[in-house]
């Protein structure tokens, strides 16, 4: 089964919760985050001084999962982080390995 990279996008308040959401999920190989300044963003979801600067402090967190790990994964923050705000997207590994 091929990996997927998948990206979340959070507030930098729920970041050690998914970090630790995320250290006890099953399939997870890898992963990092950094703070971000998110752009795009509704205005309702921002603060007077984020809408001014037209961005938004936000935390990426980034790993690679295996494929039948996925949805279970994403259902999973689905129910620990719903109506957060909470983004994500996936995209297709073509290699994954590490230099010995």
């Amino acid at each position: 089964m091929p990996d997927i990279w998948l990206t979340l996008l959070c507030t930098p308040s729920l970041e050690e919760k998914i970090i630790d959401h995320l250290l006890v999920s099953v399939g997870t190989r890898i992963f990092t985050s950094a703070t971000v300044a998110a752009h795009g963003l509704s205005t309702d979801a921002l603060n007077p001084v984020e809408r001014v600067m037209g961005r938004a402090r936000a935390v990426q967190i980034q790993l690679v999962v295996e494929q039948q790990h996925l949805e279970p994964l994403l259902d999973s923050l689905r129910q620990e982080f719903p109506n957060t705000g909470v983004r994500y997207w996936t995209v297709r590994v073509s290699e994954f390995g590490e230099f010995m």
